[in-house]
C-alpha cells in the first residue's frame, strides 16, 4: 500500500493510557481517512491492543525512553525521515473534531503552519472556543508569540518541507511547542492559518504543564519565570547557532528582562503588588500561555494606569 502523504503524530505515556480510547476514536472517526498514525511510545506495554481495536487507523510505533522534549525531538525527525509531506500534531490525552485532519489538509495546500481552536475542559467545566474568546489578537500571531504561545502539540500542523534542519530540542525545555514554533517564524515569514471551525478538545488534569487558569497565583508565576527563562536562553543559542542577529539582541533581551523581573520578585511585598497587577489586567494582557508573565517597564505601566 502506498505511504500517505500525512502523518498525525503523537506520544504516549502511562499517564495519557486512560485516556487512548477517546484519542483513537476521535481519529478513526476522522472524515478524511488517508494518514498514518505515528506513535512515540513512552512506556505503554498494551499498544497492540489498540491497534487491534482500532483497525482502521494505520499505526506505526516507535518505543523511546527520554525527557519529553526529546521524545518529540525523536517524533518529528521520524516523520521527516519517513517523507510525509504535512505533519499533525495532536496529544494523546487529548481528542479531536471529526473534520481536523481534513480542514488541515486543505488549509497547508496555501499555508505553511496552522492551528486550530481549543475546547478546553476537564470534570466541572468546558470552555469552547477559548482562543476566539480569550485572545484578542489572533490576527498577529507572529508578533504576539514573542511575549505568548498558542501553539501546542494538540493544535498545529505544518508542511514538513519548512523544517530546514534536523530538529535538536534542549531536553530542558518546558514549553516546546512555543520553541519549535518559534524558531520556525523568526527564520522565514511562513504563512500562518487560524481554523476556528476544528476543534482540539484539550483536557485539563493533573499531569498538563499548564493547566487552565485565567488568573496569576504565585505558584504560576514561579514556573512561568522558569518556562520563559529557559525559553529565551534557548532561543538565543539557536539565534547565535543560525546567526540570526536581529532576533539574537531581541531575545538576549527578553532573557535579562525576566532575569530581573526574577530578581525583583524576591521582595515578597512586590511580589504580591506584581500578582494583584497582573489579574487586575489579566484579559488586555493574555495574547497566550505565559504572557501574562509581563517584563517590569510593562508592568510599571500598568501599576500606574491603575492607581
Amino acid at each position: 500500500m502506498e505511504k500517505s502523504k500525512t502523518v498525525f503524530l503523537t506520544t504516549i505515556f502511562p499517564a495519557s493510557e486512560v485516556y487512548l480510547d477517546d484519542f483513537f476514536s476521535s481519529l478513526q472517526t476522522q472524515t478524511y481517512k488517508d494518514f498514518d498514525v505515528l506513535v512515540i511510545n513512552d512506556g505503554i506495554e498494551n499498544l497492540i491492543d489498540y491497534e487491534t481495536k482500532y483497525v482502521n487507523l494505520n499505526i506505526i510505533e516507535k518505543k523511546v525512553s527520554k525527557e519529553p522534549s526529546k521524545n518529540r525531538e525523536i517524533g518529528i525527525n521520524w516523520a521527516l525521515k519517513l517523507g510525509y509531506k504535512y505533519i499533525v500534531f495532536g496529544d494523546s490525552d487529548d481528542y479531536f473534531s471529526e473534520n481536523r485532519i481534513q480542514r488541515t489538509v486543505e488549509s497547508l495546500q496555501s499555508n505553511d503552519i496552522v492551528f486550530n481552536e481549543l475546547v478546553v475542559f476537564n470534570k466541572k467545566y468546558r470552555i469552547n472556543n477559548f482562543l476566539m474568546n480569550q485572545i484578542e489578537k489572533l490576527d498577529r500571531i507572529q508578533e504576539t508569540i514573542y511575549q505568548g504561545n498558542v501553539f501546542g502539540f494538540s493544535n498545529i500542523a505544518i508542511k514538513s518541507d519548512i523544517i530546514k534542519k534536523k530538529i535538536c530540542f534542549d531536553e530542558n525545555l518546558i514549553a516546546v511547542d512555543w520553541f519549535f514554533i518559534t524558531t520556525l517564524l523568526i527564520q522565514n515569514n511562513y504563512q500562518v492559518k487560524f481554523l476556528a471551525d476544528v476543534q482540539t478538545y484539550y483536557r485539563q488534569y493533573n499531569n498538563n504543564t499548564i493547566g487552565l487558569s485565567m488568573q496569576l497565583t504565585e505558584e504560576k508565576l514561579i514556573l512561568g519565570i522558569k518556562v520563559k527563562e529557559i525559553h529565551y536562553s534557548a532561543i538565543t543559542k539557536y539565534c547565535n547557532k543560525h546567526d540570526l542577529k536581529n532576533h539574537f539582541k531581541i531575545f538576549e533581551n527578553k532573557l535579562k528582562q525576566v532575569q530581573n523581573l526574577k530578581e525583583k520578585l524576591i521582595n515578597n511585598s512586590f511580589k504580591n503588588k506584581y500578582i494583584e497587577i497582573i489579574n487586575l489586567n489579566f484579559k488586555e494582557l493574555f495574547t497566550g500561555w505565559w504572557s501574562e508573565t509581563i517584563n517590569l517597564e510593562t508592568y510599571f505601566k500598568y501599576e500606574n494606569k491603575n492607581k
